[in-house]
């Protein structure tokens, strides 16, 4: 699949649909904890595939198309944890649409090399539409701002080796710093 050329603003965009850019500074993510690191990535992963689909025009497979690849390479997956995929986060069901990434046929798997792919058949050129461009943009304010959230409250977070974050600045007042 790799890139693709979506309209935005009336202009052509190249768009890389599996490798999204980095938003944080990769020293600054290194220091997280596992935990806060996989939840703002898992965001980041998701919100590049809600920009792909919305580019795509918003497919979906069918409920047969969902059962089989759940059933074919995702039920029996030592990743699968029974409710999402170990290596994406993302959250894996054989029935239904909403949040189910096997819903979006913009989607693979993050398995290497990926049990299952894309379904260009599905996929359309699409021009976006002004709610379209919202919503893009929406997911980026959304994505900056728990960005932000995090590198402020990164104050009171510890580095895996339990040592505190550093360089950061400290806000007098909060009750937390020292």
């Amino acid at each position: 699949m790799g890139t693709r050329t979506i309209i935005v603003d009336g202009q052509p965009v190249q768009a890389d649909l599996h490798h999204p850019p980095r938003y944080l500074n990769s020293d600054f993510m290194s220091q997280l904890p596992n935990g806060i690191r996989k939840v703002l990535q898992a965001f980041q992963r998701y919100r590049h595939a809600r920009a792909r689909w919305i580019a795509a025009g918003r497919p979906l497979r069918t409920s047969e198309e969902i059962a089989t690849l759940f059933d074919e390479h995702c039920k029996g997956c030592s990743h699968f944890t029974g409710t999402s995929c170990d290596i994406c986060s993302c959250r894996i069901a054989r029935h239904g649409t909403l949040l189910n990434k096997l819903a979006w046929p913009t989607e693979q798997c993050p398995y290497n090399p990926p049990k299952w792919h894309p379904d260009p058949t599905k996929i359309k050129k699409h021009c976006l539409t002004a709610k379209d461009k919202d919503e893009i943009k929406q997911l980026e304010i959304q994505a900056k701002e728990l960005a932000q959230d995090i590198q402020e409250s990164s104050l009171h977070v510890k580095k895996q080796d339990n040592t505190p974050i550093q360089n950061k600045p400290v806000r007098s007042g909060c009750g937390r710093c020292p």
